[in-house]
């Protein structure tokens, strides 16, 4: 049976995890990669033997190319998504999806007129301790969910933003912190809590505010419509790299995912109820969590098996919405 023919458009740093865990699949094999910046390449071909391609246009019509990775700076996703769909290339998208909801509605619309599979890549609802949480709170094993909790605290200085030319602009990174850095957690926040009633949030720049355009911290208050509240706070304006954390208060206990680790807090004490250890290599890094590969993976599995074992692009719009509202609403401060 021929293998699965994978297009890698972009060539920035996750590009490298996707490389690696395509390699590894037996189901499938690289046929090139498109990037028109010379460095990146440069550094790519020094480790894969790969046909490069400049421009992703000269690959709309190639047979041989079944599934696309788009891992393309957040500004251009929507286009280069948009045009392979309508070629009938399956597609795996990195977040955000898109930097609006408008351009999201798009590529769903188009997906399904086209009759392809897209995905987003939200790899954290696939690390063991996010998939066991959901599982308890799906059975109600502690009852309803009362309020929900989710924190992301990094350190992001100058040189995060000047070693690019689109990260910290509002036009081509689409924001700072919220629809970059702290999509995931807003995501798993929504994927445990569900769909939200209100919203009311503020978006401010703590540092290097004459060399960026966009917010380093958000704050937000939610009410689902459980009735749960949910609180978010994320920041790029830390001294360090913490975990992030994600807590759901249920009536007959708290569950808490923090340092790769679920616990359950009831009565006083505490239990890890499942644990998983980071993997490291030299291009996994810990804001990527483990399950990228088991993302991909269930996509290619799904492709061919005609199955839909995957994160639709549908799923790409919910935290869209929740990020595009705070934007619209607050000026950065």
């Amino acid at each position: 049976m021929r293998k699965l023919g994978i297009a890698l458009v972009g060539c920035g740093a996750i590009s490298r995890v996707h490389l690696e865990i395509i390699k590894k699949n037996e189901s499938a094999e690289i046929i090139c990669l498109v990037e028109n910046d010379n460095e990146k390449v440069k550094e790519l071909l020094k480790e894969y033997n790969l046909e490069v391609i400049s421009d992703y246009r000269q690959i709309l019509n190639r047979e041989d190319i079944d599934i696309v990775h788009i891992t393309t700076p957040h500004y251009n996703h929507y286009e280069i998504a948009l045009e392979f769909i309508k070629h009938k290339k399956n597609l795996l998208i990195e977040k955000p999806l898109t930097l609006s909801v408008l351009e999201a509605e798009k590529l769903v619309e188009e997906t399904e007129n086209n009759g392809v599979h897209s995905a987003i890549v939200y790899q954290n609802r696939l690390n063991k301790t996010s998939s066991y949480l959901k599982k308890l709170l799906e059975e109600k094993k502690y009852g309803e969910i009362l309020g929900i909790k989710g924190i992301l605290a990094w350190d992001r200085r100058g040189e995060y933003y000047t070693g690019s030319e689109w990260k910290g602009t509002i036009e081509k990174e689409g924001g700072g912190v919220l629809i970059n850095q702290a999509i995931h957690t807003l995501d798993l926040m929504l994927w445990f809590g569900g769909e939200i009633n209100s919203l009311s949030g503020s978006i401010h720049k703590h540092r290097l505010t004459n060399e960026i355009e966009v917010e380093d911290t958000v704050e937000a208050y939610m009410i689902f419509e459980n009735g749960a509240r949910g609180v978010f706070y994320a920041t790029n304006n830390y001294s360090y790299d913490s975990s992030v954390e994600l807590e759901v208060h249920c009536e007959n206990g708290v569950l808490n995912i923090k340092n790769n680790k679920l616990k359950l807090f009831l009565d006083g004490e505490e239990e890890i109820l499942e644990e998983e250890e980071f993997i490291r290599n030299d291009v996994n890094k810990k804001c990527y969590g483990n399950s990228h590969e088991t993302l991909i993976n269930n996509f290619y599995r799904s492709i061919l098996n005609k199955t839909k074992d995957y994160i639709d692009i549908k799923e790409g719009i919910k935290a869209l919405e929740i990020i595009e509202e705070i934007y619209n609403k607050e000026a950065v401060t």
